[in-house]
């Protein structure tokens, strides 16, 4: 009896053993499920669901044809720093581990995403504090609709006014300086009456975004050079 016992649990324990094998496969398969493959790069199915994932829960919309240029990217850059700049990637992945829990338990085409999402913001960073022009700045708070600064004749206690940017030469001049200077004691003369400009957050964020956006798109072919060149 203890015998046959003993031999109905082995067999119980081989059937969960067997789907265990076969779920394991299963999802090996799917990972290994090669749809784009160029230059010793591939790029597998389950990498194209997990960047969707990725930019889902940031609520930015992707395309098919879009991951699979971008998982590309995102492989030669990285694979570029390993063999050329591993100073630079140990820099980028401490910062990561740093800055997001458990980042080496990501997977791994969630970890290149943020390695080359660290390297374009450092292509932007470069750009913003050493070659953004006053032009280039105006044009970004132009994009900005209706944008006014609350303007106070004690210091931001008591708002006396809003200035808007549109047409104000002389206050985009002083905002691209405090900009550069990263200061925020800007002041302005209205007819015969001199104001402080109040800065704040919600401002500064759209501020930020425009700029974010328009240096990005003014460092794309120098990012996308930097990648592809050996």
């Amino acid at each position: 009896m203890y015998f046959n016992y003993i031999i109905k649990n082995i067999k119980k324990i081989n059937f969960f053993v067997f789907l265990f094998i076969i779920f394991y496969l299963i999802n090996v398969t799917c990972k290994a499920n090669i749809i784009y493959k160029k230059n010793n790069l591939y790029i597998t199915e389950y990498e194209v669901e997990e960047y969707f994932k990725f930019y889902q829960y940031k609520n930015i919309k992707k395309y098919e044809g879009q991951a699979i240029k971008d998982i590309f990217l995102i492989k030669n850059l990285v694979l570029k720093l390993e063999r050329n700049n591993d100073e630079w990637l140990n820099r980028i992945n401490n910062l990561l581990d740093s800055s997001i829990n458990n980042f080496r338990k990501l997977p791994e085409i969630v970890q290149n995403i943020h390695r080359y999402e660290t390297v374009k913001n450092d292509f932007i960073y470069d750009y913003y504090y050493n070659e953004l022009k006053k032009e280039e700045f105006e044009m970004a708070l132009l994009k900005i609709e209706n944008l006014k600064y609350p303007i106070s004749k004690n210091n931001c206690l008591i708002i006396d006014d809003f200035i808007n940017v549109k047409n104000n030469r002389q206050l985009i001049e002083l905002l691209f300086d405090s900009m550069k200077t990263n200061s925020d004691n800007i002041k302005i003369k209205v007819g015969n009456t001199s104001y402080k400009v109040c800065i704040n957050n919600s401002i500064n964020k759209k501020i930020e975004e425009s700029l974010y956006l328009l240096i990005k798109s003014k460092i794309k072919n120098r990012f996308n050079k930097f990648i592809y060149e050996n």
